[in-house]
């Protein structure tokens, strides 16, 4: 498992896998930022960092996605100049997504898209 951390060393991207966001060297820890994991209820968070949030909410990624999809961008950056020794176990859609992304045919897809909205929460349009 990984473990949660605000400053954490990787992120969830919408598409479909984790990235680190830095090197990590070697023996640290690999956390992620569970604000992307879609919690429906609030938790208290105790990670130590020196910019803990103190509490997951589920807003989270209203609140933070520009932040994490800037790390995002910039990381995928390098994303030619860095062994990926798991890209043969990644799916064809999603390396043919991200191909599009790198060769410019289409935009970076924001980690807003990991967001959904819970059976009973949209709200209703009244019509007339």
């Amino acid at each position: 498992h990984v473990n949660h951390a605000c400053d954490s060393n990787t992120l969830r991207t919408a598409y479909g896998f984790d990235i680190a966001i830095y090197n990590i060297p070697k023996d640290t820890e690999i956390t992620g930022e569970y604000g992307l994991f879609n919690i429906p209820y609030t938790v208290e968070l105790n990670c130590n960092c020196v910019n803990c949030r103190k509490v997951l909410r589920p807003t989270d990624i209203d609140v933070h996605a520009d932040r994490w999809d800037a790390f995002i961008v910039d990381t995928l950056k390098c994303y030619h100049n860095v062994a990926q020794p798991l890209y043969s176990f990644m799916d064809v859609e999603t390396r043919k997504q991200l191909n599009r992304y790198f060769s410019g045919s289409s935009d970076y897809t924001s980690v807003r898209e990991l967001k959904y909205i819970r059976p009973g929460t949209r709200k209703k349009l009244r019509v007339g």
